[in-house]
Formats: structure tokens, sequence, C-alpha cells
């Protein structure tokens, strides 16, 4: 990945996450184990000390996980399986403490790493209390990852360097770009020589990050689960095979499931984010429109319009639901029009229900 568009992908995810801080344990008053010293094969050193990427700690071992609600932690199942460990979570620098794991049913530890299971591999870390000094990254639904498309790996893994961070508190992990190779079965899975970025040791429950086309959202659509890569006697990194890395599908029918023990998990809906960017056009060319007093172009437009919001109508919440309604009511009065003289009631209505509709965000 170029390193201005990495740079601005890290910063979308950091402005998109920080609120006023608030008080917690501070994190440079604890040590970081030697366990979790490494990082990602590829990818560019960044700091994830203000963004919402989960640090996760326990005697023996080290993952990556995501703050994907203000009292849930998304990460990997494997990194949390062994539910009597203590565990040390590190977000965006300060300690937070586990209450309570669980994971996607079904889900067996076992060293054999097989498609059945990798799809399963998906569990959560409930805090004993909410992070308030950060916001969480939504999960992304009704829009699927396809093959060809990129995506953003981040994690505090086994990387090339093996350099050792003394404390916690510095929070320097690496990210990279990938590309999904494959689609399917629950999986997305990607290899280093297609994008020059790959999955190690302690990258596990990391998060796979896209990003709306104006960089102005973050979600995640992914978590690392396996990989080819090996790890040296001095906690380096280097290339297994074809630096195959592989990542739960969040939106697979299995994650979906999980998923719904947990209320508050936040979610961006792809489809609401379609309807978000063509709302946000749609005044410029309706104003364009009227000036020209060109009634064909009106009426296209309604159209447009309507069908983009009759897609995000399945997942308009109880907040919603009634500018939808009073939005569709109008737009098609709109695609009906015969003059401009009689639109302009409907635009101004449609205007009106549509910028109530934008305030939402695509949340």
């Amino acid at each position: 990945m170029h390193r201005l568009i990495f740079a601005l992908a890290i910063l979308v995810l950091a402005q998109a996450s920080s609120v006023t801080s608030a008080q917690s344990t501070p994190a440079q008053d604890q040590t970081r184990s030697p366990a979790a010293t490494t990082r990602l094969l590829g990818g560019d050193f960044v700091s994830l000390n203000k963004t919402p990427v989960a640090l996760i700690l326990t005697e023996s071992f080290q993952c990556t996980g995501l703050l994907v609600a203000p009292t849930l932690v998304l990460t990997a199942a494997h990194c949390i399986a062994d539910i009597a460990s203590n565990y040390t979570i590190v977000i965006a620098g300060n300690v937070v403490q586990a209450r309570r794991v669980s994971f996607s049913p079904g889900y067996q530890q076992t060293e054999e790493v097989t498609r059945e299971n990798s799809r399963r591999d998906i569990g959560m870390i409930e805090l004993s209390s909410e992070v308030t000094w950060i916001e969480p990254v939504p999960v992304l639904i009704n829009d699927p990852v396809r093959r060809g498309e990129t995506a953003l790996v981040i994690g505090f893994g086994s990387n090339e360097q093996s350099g050792r961070v003394e404390t916690i508190a510095d929070l320097i992990g690496k990210a990279g770009t990938v590309r999904i190779q494959s689609v399917g079965s629950g999986l997305l899975e990607s290899t280093a020589l297609s994008s020059g970025t790959s999955t190690c040791s302690g990258d596990s429950g990391g998060p796979l990050l896209q990003f709306s086309r104006d960089r102005k959202f973050a979600y995640t659509v992914g978590v690392v689960s396996y990989g080819e890569n090996q790890v040296d006697r001095n906690g380096g990194c280097f290339l297994g095979g074809i630096g195959l890395s592989g990542f739960v599908d969040l939106q697979s029918s299995v994650s979906r499931q999980y998923f719904k023990s947990f209320p508050t998990l936040r979610y961006l809906s792809g489809s609401l984010l379609r309807f978000f960017y063509s709302a946000k056009s749609f005044s410029k060319t309706l104003k364009r429109a009227e000036r020209s007093s060109n009634v064909s172009a009106i009426r296209s437009t309604a159209s447009s319009l309507k069908r983009s919001i009759t897609i995000a109508r399945r997942d308009a919440d109880s907040r919603r639901t009634p500018l939808v309604r009073r939005s569709l009511s109008a737009l098609t009065r709109l695609t009906k029009i015969t003059s401009v003289k009689r639109a302009k009631p409907q635009i101004a209505a449609v205007r009106t229900a549509i910028n109530q509709l934008l305030d939402f965000g695509p949340y």
C-alpha cells in the first residue's frame, strides 16, 4: 500500500474513533510481556494508541482485537478458548478488565486448521465497564466482501524485525493492505504474493478493515484466524508457502447467528451507506434539474434515489422508518410530475426527510 494512503486510513480510524478522554487505568503503569513484542509481516509500523484496536495479553501469549461496542472486544475464538486465563486488554492507552469471554458455538480448540472450524473462529470479550474514551468500529452488514477487493489488516503479531517494545503504552502495531483472493465457506483469504502483506503469530483476532469511498467511515469485515507464516526462535516472522492469511467473514451465516447474542454490537449497513452517498448528491442534481426546468431529469433523479432508499429500507431502524416512508411517498409523486411548478412541494418534502436521514449517518 502506498504510505500516504495507508497513513490516511489510520488517521480515519483514529479520528472516527476519538472522543473526550475518560478516567481509566493508565497503560504506562503496566509492563509488556516478552511474548507481546512482535508484529505483522510486511506493511508499515504504526502507533495504535489512539485507535480502538485492542492488545490482548495473557501470561503465555498475545492476540489482537477490536472494540465493536462500548463493552465488547471482537477477537478470534482461539485467543480466548482458555476461559480460565487472566486477560490484560489495552485499548487506546488504557488497561481494561474482562468480565467474561465467549466464542461461536461449535468452535473446537484444536491444533488442526480446518475450514469448518475456522469459520467459527470468532469470540467476544465482554468488558467489566464501558470504554468511553474511544469510539467502537462497526461491523459491516448487507454488503459482502468480493474477490479482488482490498482491506487493511492490523495486528500486534510477529514481524520480520522482531523488535521489542518495553511497555504496552507504546502500542506500536503493524498494518498493511491485503487483496482478497478467495471468498466462501464463511472465510476470506489473501496471500503475501498478491499484496506483499501477510499475518503472523499474535495478529490473531485482529481486524480486517475497509473504508467508505471518501475515507470518512471505517468498518470491520473480518477477523484474523490462520496463516502459513512461521516464527523463528528469536520471535521473528518469515514467509511460509505463499503467505496465506485466513479471515473469518463477519457477514457469514455463522457470524451473524453468533452476533445475535450481543444486542449492543455496532453495525454499519452497506445499503444505508450507499443511500447516504446517493442522498448527498441528490440535492445538487435536483437543483440543477430545477434550474433548467428539466422535468425528465427531475423524474429520473427521483427514480434513482427511490431505488436506493428502497434497498436501504430493510436496515432502517425505528428512528428512520417514518422518514423513509415520507421520502418514498414524495419520491413516488416526483416520478410522476408533469411540470417543475407541480414538483416544488414534493421536492421540498423530499429534501426535508432526506436531510433528517443524513443527520443519522449510515449507522
